[in-house]
């Protein structure tokens, strides 16, 4: 069995015959433990070959933007959910021998709408004007590092925070922490890609023994007579 991902199912939902939940009054089968138990019994193979395929899709296109992403500006997410399941089952050998395999899998992109905060143009600004002076081989890197803040996704709508970022910073030759803001803030709806399968198979077998009929027999003594 192979599975990735978040959920970590080793079970199917195409695999699964009958589901059953037992709430109280435990039989020794099921050990001591407390609150609800769940058994699954899963899918077999049988004399006739059986199979099935499955698809499921949910995307952007059927889906609105939430109540808090219209109230902070930001777009509707990008969503994408594919989900599929196809199985076959059937004899090896009639009335003795049973095989069954299911194969399932799951790519995702789910939309997580949180808060992202970046440094402002203004601080980034005054932080190179500072490493120029006081360390000028290190002017490429934070210029790379900046440049990643400047092009993530929603850094074009980022607007400055209630207290300007800078938390009691401030700086006369700059403005920062008294009229230019240290950083900015965004509500971000990137999503993360996930995928993750799985592969179950399952074999039965079942025999019979056979026993020459057992004839049950009686045996009645016989009285003798008698003559008066």
């Amino acid at each position: 069995m192979n599975n990735s991902g978040a959920t970590n199912l080793l079970l199917g939902n195409n695999d699964v015959r009958e589901a059953t939940v037992v709430t109280n009054g435990y039989s020794g089968q099921y050990g001591t433990l407390a609150g609800a138990n769940v058994n699954y019994v899963t899918k077999s193979g049988s004399n006739n070959f059986h199979g099935n395929a499955l698809y499921w899709w949910n995307g952007r296109a059927l889906n609105a933007n939430s109540f808090f992403n219209n109230q902070n500006g930001a777009p509707r997410p990008f969503d994408n959910a594919n989900q599929w399941a196809a199985s076959f089952g059937g004899p090896i050998k009639k009335d003795k021998t049973f095989f069954f395999v299911d194969t399932e899998g799951l790519r995702f992109v789910l939309p997580t709408s949180t808060n992202a905060g970046i440094p402002s143009p203004q601080f980034q600004a005054a932080t190179l004007a500072n490493l120029a002076n006081a360390s000028p081989a290190s002017v490429p890197f934070y210029t790379s590092l900046f440049n990643l803040y400047q092009n993530a996704p929603g850094a074009g709508r980022a607007t400055p925070l209630n207290n300007l970022g800078c938390d009691g910073f401030t700086d006369a030759t700059s403005g920062l922490g008294i009229t230019q803001p240290c950083a900015l803030a965004f509500t971000s709806t990137v999503g993360q890609l996930s995928t993750e399968y799985l592969i179950h198979g399952t074999g039965r077998s079942e025999y019979w023994a056979q026993r020459p009929p057992v004839r049950a027999l009686s045996h009645r003594p016989r009285l003798p007579s008698h003559t008066h």
